[in-house]
């Protein structure tokens, strides 16, 4: 799974990268697989309302 998000990650930074230099559409497929992958990873942050927690910005 951490991998899986490594990858997601790696992919958006270069889609980022794209968008600086111009390749719009490279970009956007970068983008759209890293949000792909992004619907089967798992949101544990999320509570069960698909909302993040009321004390999730609490440092505890």
């Amino acid at each position: 799974m951490v991998d899986q998000l490594i990858e997601q990650e790696t992919l958006f930074q270069q889609g980022l990268l794209l968008m600086e230099s111009g390749k719009k559409e490279e970009a956007g497929q970068a983008f759209q697989t890293s949000i792909a992958m992004g619907d089967c990873l798992p949101q544990a942050a999320l509570g069960e309302s698909g909302n993040l927690p009321d004390d999730a910005g609490t440092l505890r």
